[in-house]
C-alpha cells in the first residue's frame, strides 16, 4: 500500500520562524516524545495548508481518533535527525511503527498522523504539534495482521540543497 505524506505549512512556517508555540525539536529522542495516532476519514484529509491543521486537537475535531478495544497510539522510537549520503541533506526518520493485530478493530483507520508530544511527552492534544500526516489511501485495519507503518528511505522529512 502506497502512503502519501503530507506536511502541514504551519509546522513548516513555525519551524521557520522558530516559534515557541509551535516549534518541534526534530532531534528529540527520548521516549514517547513524539507519538502516532490513527484518525477516521471523517470530513476528508485533515488540511495541511497553510492555516490548516497544528495539533491533535484540530485533527480529531474534524477526524475522530479510531476507538476499539486494544488501540493504543504507538510512540515512535529510533528517532534520527541526521546529515544523508554526501552531506547534501538532511533526514528525520524512525524506526517502524507497529499496531498490533486486534479482532477488534472495526476497520475505520483511513489517515495516520505524528504529532510532537513535547519534552517528556509534557504537551496535551491541544497543543502537540502535528508533524505530519500519512494518507493510507484507503480504509486500513489490524483484524488480519498487524499495520506496520514504515519510514519513507531518507526520512519523513528531508531538507535538501545543502551545500
Amino acid at each position: 500500500m502506497a502512503t502519501a505524506t503530507h506536511i502541514p505549512g504551519e509546522l513548516l512556517y513555525n519551524q521557520g520562524a522558530l516559534s515557541s508555540t509551535l516549534g518541534v525539536n526534530f532531534d528529540d529522542t527520548g521516549a514517547g516524545h513524539f507519538t502516532c495516532l490513527i484518525v477516521v476519514a471523517g470530513t476528508g484529509i485533515p488540511s495541511t495548508l497553510y492555516g490548516g491543521v497544528t495539533t491533535i486537537a484540530n485533527v480529531t475535531a474534524t477526524n475522530a481518533e479510531i476507538s476499539y478495544s486494544g488501540y493504543a497510539r504507538e510512540a515512535l522510537t529510533g528517532i534520527t535527525w541526521a546529515a544523508l549520503a554526501g552531506n547534501t541533506s538532511i533526514g528525520w526518520s524512525f524506526a517502524n511503527i507497529t499496531f498490533p493485530q486486534e479482532a477488534a478493530d472495526p476497520g475505520t483507520g483511513r489517515y495516520g498522523v505524528i504529532a510532537y508530544l513535547g519534552p517528556a511527552g509534557s504537551y496535551t492534544d491541544a497543543n502537540a504539534p502535528v508533524v505530519g500526516v500519512l494518507d493510507f489511501g484507503q480504509l486500513v485495519s489490524t483484524v488480519n495482521g498487524p499495520l506496520v507503518l514504515q519510514c519513507p528511505t531518507g526520512g519523513l522529512i528531508q531538507y535538501t540543497g545543502a551545500g
